[in-house]
């Protein structure tokens, strides 16, 4: 019998305030897979798109092997190219979402730091358990913190406000938070189980690192010693103006880039994503010299078309790439000489010019907004 698939709307997760499709695969009656799309608003080149993220995948174990989990992610492309989503993300396993047009577009950060090292700092900011006061200033902490960073997945004020109602593993969460009641100057975000000292959400604006950023790692690293931990570890990318209070006082920077899981994403509509990022892409121009000023910007996927961007009087720059790595590019995850000398072409480009209009950097989506 023919599988039959249906497409649900539902309300997402009360945190992340966002509407869901639910797709099940049904044959004779029985449902035999199913997946979710959250429509969520992601960073992209310091602008705001609209992006699906795709979640729970999942094919019951006596029907594995039939070809549903691939008609599952097919339909849920076509579903949002219906739609209007520019991007797609999913955290996926190894080898399975490429054939979907799916490539990584962010990596893993772990930065760990001797508790011993920890000792160097001096606390200077009250830390203490967040309160309800605290929600509209948590949130503000983390929209000025992520505002260029491709990845950050946009929030509101119900997520601090659901986060506080949460229990994980039979605790209840905990967010510390440096600052008075009402005005944190920034804060971080602990699994429940007080003794895992594992830290999800870690957010200190640059202005605050050396008064509230220290103080926070102070605390945890009398927390760590109390319980005789030797290390602490942040999931922070390394440019984060955390990481260079940590330099300071010791500390190891990991990064991991993996081959083909994780992070992944495609463009979905190209046409979508250049509209939402042309403001961004608008401003970078500015910075560059007058005479290097491209008017016209044309994003070429082979295997997808076309997309311009009008910006005036100028010349034209064309960025020719396939679309998993021309999302590569605009998330910052790779940069244009790496990307050139595996998928160029005879013409390059002004390769300056699109260094300066999208350079590499560290996407990152932070923990608490994996779905």
């Amino acid at each position: 019998m023919e599988p039959e698939m249906r497409f649900e709307q539902v309300d997402g997760p009360r945190s992340r305030q966002c509407k869901q499709c639910k797709l099940s695969l049904d044959v004779a009656g029985e449902t035999v897979g199913r997946a979710e799309i959250n429509d969520l608003t992601m960073r992209l080149a310091s602008a705001w798109v609209r992006m699906g993220g795709i979640a729970n995948v999942v094919v019951q174990s006596q029907h594995r092997g039939k070809g549903y989990a691939s008609r599952l992610m097919r339909e849920a492309v076509s579903y949002m190219e219906r739609e209007g989503y520019a991007v797609s993300i999913l955290f996926g396993i190894p080898d399975f979402y490429h054939r979907f047009g799916y490539v990584p577009v962010t990596s893993e950060y772990n930065v760990s730091v001797a508790v011993r090292d920890t000792e160097r700092l001096s606390a200077t900011t009250t830390v203490r358990e967040a309160q309800q006061e605290d929600h509209a200033g948590l949130l503000d902490l983390y929209t000025r913190a992520n505002a260029r960073r491709s990845g950050a997945v946009r929030r509101t004020r119900v997520f601090y406000a659901a986060l506080a109602d949460e229990v994980w593993w039979g605790h209840p969460t905990r967010i510390l938070v440096a600052g008075e009641t009402g005005h944190p100057t920034g804060y971080m975000l602990l699994e429940g189980d007080p003794a895992s000292l594992s830290v999800m959400d870690v957010i200190v604006p640059a202005e605050h690192v050396a008064t509230a950023g220290a103080s926070l790692i102070a605390w945890l690293g009398q927390e760590a010693l109390a319980r005789r931990r030797e290390r602490l570890r942040l999931p922070v990318p390394p440019d984060e103006p955390l990481v260079g209070l940590l330099r300071g006082i010791g500390c190891k920077v990991e990064t991991t880039y993996p081959a083909n899981y994780g992070g992944m994403g495609r463009i979905v509509d190209l046409a979508a994503l250049a509209t939402a990022i042309k403001p961004a892409i608008a401003d970078r121009i500015q910075t560059l010299p007058v005479e290097a000023r491209p008017g016209r910007v044309e994003l070429d996927c082979p295997d997808t078309g076309q997309a311009h961007l009008e910006f005036g009087s100028g010349s034209l720059l064309t960025i020719r790439l396939p679309q998993q790595q021309l999302l590569q590019l605009l998330m910052g995850y790779r940069g244009i000489d790496e990307l050139w000398r595996e998928h160029g072409g005879d013409d390059a480009g002004d390769l300056a010019a699109i260094r300066a209009l999208f350079p590499a950097g560290y996407p990152h989506m932070w923990e608490l907004d994996h779905f």
